[in-house]
């Protein structure tokens, strides 16, 4: 069907079936841009038409436009120019990444205990390190390529010898991702922050006023994933575990150690 027939069919008041959407607003670079939003489209042959992306449907790589009119229509993808065929294609692959009901994210914190504690007679002490293990899942009927993960373990850590200071660490670090084909999932693991606690003996204590025990905690995790779509522009996933982590915490690029952290 060409764009002459479909305008045809569209003005003369021809039923098409009706897309219930949602609205969806995906950030592209440094600026936003709606799905909402109207442009032109060409056909392959250079007729010209106004309307907004609605769906696409990888799977038989038709793409439902909106006209300004409000009327849809259904088409294959190659019906468009090579630019606006790029342009839904771009269209697709940012819905479905920003969207968590898409491209879902998770984390999972595993806690495994050193076998190399030791103490001495009048006090305990022990390493123990926490990892995530950093799910992604693609819902998708696409593929999503051109993946980067980084991820920031924000920890504190009670500074040895002192009565009161509490030093806080960061564990910077990135993951390969390779590309995510539809309905897929990824696990991958972390390298693990290590906390030291160290505790006196209940009938023992510190006659400088030290406290009698030293420990440390993980605070959560920040996991960005970075896509770099077919036009060059890199778009942004963030998930925090907690959810709260990113109101108490910086986004950092490189790793803060602290305690027995390397």
């Amino acid at each position: 069907m060409s764009f002459e027939d479909i305008f045809f069919k569209l003005n003369t008041g021809v039923k098409m079936k009706s897309w219930i959407c949602l609205v969806v607003l995906f950030a592209i670079g440094t600026g936003v841009v709606s799905a909402d939003e109207y442009r032109d489209f060409l056909s392959a042959d250079g007729k010209a038409m106004r309307g907004k992306v609605m769906r696409y449907d990888a799977r038989s790589k038709k793409v439902t436009i909106q006209r300004d009119t409000k009327q849809l229509f259904t088409v294959p993808i190659r019906v468009f120019s090579e630019k606006d065929q790029k342009y839904i294609l771009e269209w697709e692959f940012n819905k479905v990444f920003l969207s968590d009901s898409s491209f879902k994210i998770d984390a999972k914190r595993q806690k495994v205990k050193n076998k190399n504690d030791n103490g001495s007679i009048n006090s305990s002490s022990k390493n123990e390190n926490t990892a995530y293990e950093i799910t992604l899942q693609n819902k998708s009927t696409s593929t999503l390529a051109g993946l980067k993960l980084e991820y920031c373990i924000f920890y504190e850590q009670d500074k040895s010898g002192s009565k009161s200071v509490t030093e806080n660490g960061v564990r910077y670090g990135k993951l390969d991702v390779p590309s995510m084909r539809p309905k897929s999932k990824q696990e991958l693991m972390t390298e693990p922050v290590t906390i030291y606690t160290h505790e006196l003996d209940s009938d023992w204590y510190y006659t400088d006023g030290r406290k009698n025990k030293i420990s440390g905690d993980v605070r959560g995790i920040w996991v960005r994933v970075n896509m770099k779509t077919k036009s060059g522009k890199v778009i942004t996933r963030d998930f925090c575990m907690p959810d709260s982590l990113s109101n108490s915490q910086a986004w950092a690029t490189s790793s803060k150690h602290v305690g027995v952290n390397k």
